[in-house]
């Protein structure tokens, strides 16, 4: 038998085993998935929020790893719930918030009406008066979010990395580098 015979049919029954087990996606399948040349309508705009969520500071920003990338094949495989169509309607309803094309106003119109939206829609009682494809931002902003953290930029500069973490201490001076631990995934739930 080939060498390529076997790599397809490890392949196939790798695929097959993870179909049968029912495994979701993961944010690293979708890294690998996503090239930095994809091309989509709305990459423009998810650019443009991603700068606005985490944008540059000693580190890049979620549009320098390419966040928005990562976002769209993230919808197509439907992690955190989300479908390739809710950006869609996510950028017709951000246009009607912002009562013209979101992209042409200025850069600081945008970030204060993502942050004006971002405060409504985590808010429970204004989030009851806003259309239903305005409450897409949580989607699209957690993704945004899982994008820069899972990338190797967040992963490794922005949050730190210790490869097995050491014994649990409860109570704990905070360090001169307050920064997160980057495989600390405990609190993160997909589907």
């Amino acid at each position: 038998m080939t060498d390529s015979t076997n790599s397809s049919r490890r392949q196939f029954m790798a695929g097959a085993l993870m179909a049968a087990a029912g495994l979701t996606v993961a944010p690293h399948t979708i890294w690998a998935a996503t090239s930095a040349s994809a091309a989509f309508d709305h990459k423009a705009m998810l650019d443009c929020l991603c700068d606005i969520v985490i944008p540059v500071t000693d580190t890049p920003g979620a549009k320098g790893v390419n966040a928005s990338a990562f976002v769209m094949k993230a919808a197509e495989h439907a992690l955190k719930g989300a479908q390739i169509s809710d950006v869609d309607t996510f950028a017709v309803a951000l246009n009607d918030y912002a009562g013209a094309d979101f992209l042409s106003v200025k850069a600081e119109q945008q970030f204060s009406l993502i942050e004006k939206l971002d405060a409504q829609v985590y808010d429970r009682a204004a989030s009851a008066s806003l259309p239903p494809a305005l409450m897409l931002w949580q989607k699209i902003k957690s993704l945004i979010l899982v994008a820069y953290y899972t990338s190797e930029v967040g992963a490794s500069k922005e949050l730190k990395y210790l490869l097995i973490p050491g014994q649990f201490k409860p109570d704990v001076p905070l360090s001169e580098e307050p920064r997160a631990w980057s495989n600390d995934w405990t609190g993160v739930k997909y589907g």
